[in-house]
């Protein structure tokens, strides 16, 4: 089955479209990929996703837009995503995915999730799959092979939404033949969460996404974010070779 990108992707000409699937491998893996029944859901890209205390989830896809504002019940939010051409050059190296929090409205909150960049495994070796951080504000990148299943974003209790994170904003992906790097810039700070999986079929799924919040034991103090009239923008820089 051949995958297709992100149906966000479609805001973008043509040709960048197909440069972020094929340079970046990122995208959207369709309904039905997976044969577990806990994955057969569609795995979509660049997409936001609140989830309140009450299990109500609201996203920002097939959301109203009016002057370029996406509007749902709980939030406005004015969204940006194209390619960068680095010197006038023909071939996009990144693409950009800006988010502006107009105004909010939440309710208490299990948790505020975006970025969800989403691995098309088709573009990408599983075996020689690494995650890149820095640690300490040390500009050296540490890799580590991605060889177990990992599932910070799924819930310890329902008191607690999620049980772990990557402590740094910056995250890079490689394998053999492919680099991606996800920076962050903004108002907001977002901790990135990884999933990893491996089946019997031999397919496998891989995604990062940015946390805005989390609840857990302390939530009686904040239940929801502020994060009205600020800005958080991805900027994913990718390399082949």
């Amino acid at each position: 089955m051949t995958l297709k990108p992100n149906s966000l992707f479609r805001y973008m000409p043509g040709n960048a479209r197909i440069l972020v699937e094929h340079r970046g491998g990122l995208g959207t893996i369709p309904h039905g990929y997976y044969s577990d029944p806990d994955y057969t859901a569609d795995w979509y890209t660049g997409h936001v996703v609140a989830v309140a205390v009450d299990g109500t989830k609201v996203t920002d896809l097939n959301q109203s837009s009016q002057s370029g504002i996406i509007q749902t019940p709980w939030f406005h939010l004015g969204k940006g995503l194209g390619p960068v051409y680095p010197g006038g050059n023909p071939v996009a190296s990144c693409f950009i995915l800006r988010h502006n929090f107009i105004s909010t409205n939440f309710p208490p909150l299990q948790y505020l999730r975006l970025g969800h960049f989403t691995l098309l495994p088709e573009y990408w070796d599983v075996d020689t799959l690494e995650l890149g951080i820095t640690v300490g504000g040390d500009p050296v990148v540490l890799w580590y092979p991605i060889k177990e299943d990992v599932s910070h974003d799924s819930p310890v209790s329902p008191k607690v939404s999620s049980r772990h994170c990557i402590g740094t904003d910056n995250v890079w992906l490689r394998d053999k033949k492919r680099k991606l790097w996800i920076m962050v810039e903004g108002d907001l700070h977002a901790v990135p969460l990884l999933s990893f999986k491996k089946f019997p079929d031999g397919k496998w799924f891989c995604r990062v996404v940015y946390s805005l919040y989390e609840r857990d034991e302390t939530s009686w103090v904040m239940d929801r974010p502020d994060i009205e009239g600020k800005t958080i923008t991805f900027k994913v820089d990718y390399e082949i070779g």
